[in-house]
């Protein structure tokens, strides 16, 4: 399904619920996220992508599509998001090397990186199908 879709959220959720792993690791840390893929169309990523979720008690509880107010928005190229679902970078160094750009309280998102890329690893089950040049790296997904 197509990446940053409404229908790709639902999906994320779905798998996202499914794992006792990660409500364990973000019991407690309730927030919600809006992350911004920018364009890139010198790939063929002509639009950004835009999408979001909200966690409670250790759940996600809501998915969207767009920009809403949130805890945090986390942005970066598109590029940089390909890389963190095929495992090529971990978030911890896309934070430390400024690829992605964290507006929101930065040490809290921190403690919550070890969910986060545990959460990733769980996107690589989401068939996903990548944008311009990065739809040769689509996932079959599980």
């Amino acid at each position: 399904m197509e990446f940053g879709t409404l229908e790709y959220m639902r999906e994320v959720q779905r798998v996202t619920n499914g794992d006792s792993r990660f409500a364990q690791m973000m019991s407690g840390n309730d927030a919600s996220f809006t992350f911004v893929m920018e364009e890139e169309p010198e790939r063929g990523v002509d639009r950004p992508v835009t999408v979001g979720y909200s966690v409670r008690a250790g759940k996600i509880d809501d998915v969207w599509t767009g920009k809403r107010e949130t805890d945090y928005t986390i942005s970066g190229k598109y590029s940089v998001w390909v890389n963190l679902l095929l495992g090529r970078q971990t978030v911890t160094s896309a934070f430390l090397s400024r690829r992605l750009r964290v507006d929101g309280d930065f040490n809290r998102i921190l403690r919550m990186v070890p969910a986060t890329e545990h959460w990733l690893t769980l996107l690589r089950r989401v068939a996903t199908e990548f944008h311009g040049d990065y739809s040769k790296f689509n996932l079959k997904g599980e």
